[in-house]
């Protein structure tokens, strides 16, 4: 059957990319599926975590990634979004919009999404003023000003890519502290360029053609208007899981609702495995999402050839 593999792989950040080289070089008739290549890593500002290199920006890292896996011999669809995962006896049909694949085994690595805040006007102005993407987004408001909500190092990592570009840059922090990096809050605290708006949160996100302002609110229930021209909303991540059904059996997630793996990159389903920040594995970093692909890749190789 033209459509059938021997492992489908959905996602292709560092995980999904080295589940499938691995796959490749134990000759398995391998899939990738992905929306786009790199995940959340093509969005990072730089990594220096990443063994063999003391530096390297992310974007750089990625093409590497993408070089390596055009070496092997293996198909990849990307633009693509699969709508569900469906187990049928002892295979898997992969489900697009338009078309359907037919699997021994999949392996989920479809990492993170942004989370959103839930308010009103965050959809009606997504690329219209809010955005979720400093490092894609940030040269858009050359000496504008600008919003970034969130206390992590991905708000602390956005107002600092700001720092050359805007003219003004509000943080608004729902905490009366920072749980990012030290030196990233040093840094940002010493800005002139940044005003720090703390145990606040965004109420509500207004404008017309394009965001105008947005209103926030304190603990003690003072709301105030900040007329901005760019909303950066880095509040952290949840995972990106596809719709998966296997009969009576449900694949099984934690209260982050990140899926459960064991050491394998098992799942509660035979035969169907997860790499990478999708998983409940604490630590989401590049170099170990990695690992999990390639375990996850060799798990596979051994419940196909049982």
């Amino acid at each position: 059957m033209l459509n059938k593999y021997d492992v489908i792989i959905v996602g292709a950040g560092p995980a999904g990319i080295a589940a499938s080289v691995y796959a490749s070089r134990k000759n398995l008739k391998t899939l990738t599926l992905t929306k786009d290549i790199g995940g959340q890593a093509s969005i990072s500002l730089n990594v220096k975590n990443y063994s063999g290199y003391q530096f390297i920006s992310a974007n750089e890292l990625v093409k590497k990634f993408e070089e390596h896996q055009k070496s092997f011999d293996l198909q990849v669809k990307s633009g693509v979004q699969v709508d569900f995962i469906k187990k049928n006896s002892n295979e898997f049909k992969v489900s697009l919009r338009n078309d359907s694949f037919f699997t021994k085994s999949v392996i989920i690595a479809t990492g993170r999404e942004p989370k959103k805040l839930g308010v009103v006007g965050e959809s009606e102005f997504l690329g219209r003023g809010v955005t979720y993407c400093a490092t894609c987004d940030a040269p858009f408001f050359k000496d504008k000003i600008v919003g970034v909500v969130g206390g992590g190092s991905a708000a602390l990592y956005a107002v600092i890519q700001l720092l050359s570009i805007a003219k003004k840059i509000f943080l608004i922090n729902n905490s009366d502290k920072f749980s990012g990096d030290i030196d990233l809050v040093k840094k940002v605290k010493n800005s002139e360029k940044v005003s720090i708006i703390y145990n606040s949160y965004v109420k509500g996100i207004n404008g017309d053609m394009v965001l105008k302002n947005i209103k926030i609110k304190n603990k003690n229930g003072k709301e105030e208007v900040l007329a901005i021209d760019g909303l950066f909303i880095e509040i952290g991540s949840e995972p990106v899981i596809p719709d998966v059904k296997s009969g009576r059996k449900n694949l099984k997630t934690n209260f982050k609702h990140e899926i459960i793996v064991n050491e394998n990159c098992e799942t509660s389903i035979s035969g169907l495995f997860a790499a990478g920040d999708v998983t409940n594995i604490p630590e989401k970093q590049v170099l170990i999402a990695a690992g999990q692909g390639c375990i996850a890749s060799l798990s596979a190789f051994r419940f196909i050839n049982e």
